[in-house]
Protein backbone atom coordinates (compact mmCIF):
# COMPACT_ATOMS: atom_id res chain seq x y z
CA UNK A 1 0.00 0.00 0.00
CA UNK A 2 1.53 3.47 -1.00
CA UNK A 3 2.04 5.84 1.90
CA UNK A 4 1.07 9.09 -0.84
CA UNK A 5 -1.83 11.15 0.28
CA UNK A 6 -4.45 11.35 -2.49
CA UNK A 7 -4.64 14.54 -4.84
CA UNK A 8 -7.95 16.25 -6.50
CA UNK A 9 -7.93 18.22 -9.25
CA UNK A 10 -9.17 22.34 -9.00
CA UNK A 11 -12.30 20.85 -10.58
CA UNK A 12 -12.92 17.89 -8.47
CA UNK A 13 -11.66 19.59 -4.99
CA UNK A 14 -14.61 22.69 -6.04
CA UNK A 15 -17.43 19.88 -6.12
CA UNK A 16 -15.70 18.37 -3.09
CA UNK A 17 -16.43 21.68 -1.38
CA UNK A 18 -19.73 21.99 -2.15
CA UNK A 19 -19.98 23.55 -5.23
CA UNK A 20 -17.51 26.10 -4.53
CA UNK A 21 -16.41 27.63 -8.37
CA UNK A 22 -12.95 26.31 -9.66
CA UNK A 23 -12.43 29.65 -10.33
CA UNK A 24 -11.83 30.91 -6.42
CA UNK A 25 -9.40 27.81 -5.75
CA UNK A 26 -7.72 28.69 -8.38
CA UNK A 27 -7.40 32.72 -6.85
CA UNK A 28 -6.97 31.08 -3.47
CA UNK A 29 -3.96 29.15 -4.82
CA UNK A 30 -2.32 31.98 -6.71
CA UNK A 31 -2.95 33.64 -3.09
CA UNK A 32 -1.92 31.32 -1.12
CA UNK A 33 -4.50 30.79 0.82
CA UNK A 34 -4.49 27.30 -0.04
CA UNK A 35 -1.60 24.72 -0.36
CA UNK A 36 -1.55 23.48 -3.80
CA UNK A 37 0.44 20.98 -5.57
CA UNK A 38 1.28 21.54 -9.66
CA UNK A 39 1.80 18.24 -11.38
CA UNK A 40 3.06 19.61 -15.16
CA UNK A 41 0.49 22.43 -16.43
CA UNK A 42 -2.05 20.80 -13.56
CA UNK A 43 -3.06 22.26 -10.31
CA UNK A 44 -4.18 19.58 -7.24
CA UNK A 45 -5.12 20.20 -4.39
CA UNK A 46 -4.49 17.27 -1.30
CA UNK A 47 -7.21 15.67 0.34
CA UNK A 48 -5.85 17.19 3.64
CA UNK A 49 -5.98 20.83 2.42
CA UNK A 50 -9.77 19.88 1.49
CA UNK A 51 -10.42 18.44 4.87
CA UNK A 52 -9.09 21.84 6.35
CA UNK A 53 -11.38 24.08 4.46
CA UNK A 54 -13.98 22.29 5.34
CA UNK A 55 -13.02 22.34 9.15
CA UNK A 56 -13.02 26.31 9.08
CA UNK A 57 -15.91 26.13 6.97
CA UNK A 58 -14.16 27.84 3.83
CA UNK A 59 -17.42 27.20 1.31
CA UNK A 60 -20.16 29.32 0.93
CA UNK A 61 -22.12 27.20 3.06
CA UNK A 62 -22.05 25.06 6.24
CA UNK A 63 -20.12 22.39 4.84
CA UNK A 64 -19.37 18.37 6.53
CA UNK A 65 -16.21 16.45 6.40
CA UNK A 66 -16.21 14.97 3.16
CA UNK A 67 -18.34 11.91 2.69
CA UNK A 68 -17.14 8.69 0.53
CA UNK A 69 -20.18 9.97 -1.78
CA UNK A 70 -18.91 13.18 -2.33
CA UNK A 71 -15.34 11.46 -3.33
CA UNK A 72 -17.07 9.19 -5.46
CA UNK A 73 -18.90 11.64 -7.11
CA UNK A 74 -15.88 14.13 -7.69
CA UNK A 75 -13.51 11.02 -9.18
CA UNK A 76 -16.89 10.37 -11.60
CA UNK A 77 -16.68 13.78 -12.71
CA UNK A 78 -13.32 13.92 -13.06
CA UNK A 79 -13.39 10.46 -14.93
CA UNK A 80 -16.09 11.94 -17.62
CA UNK A 81 -13.93 15.32 -18.09
CA UNK A 82 -11.26 13.76 -19.00
CA UNK A 83 -12.96 11.11 -21.43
Amino acid sequence: MSDLERHYSVEAAAKCLGGLSPRTLYNWAAQGKIQRVKVGARLMIAESELRRLLTAGAGPKAIEPVSQNQVAAAEEHERAAVA
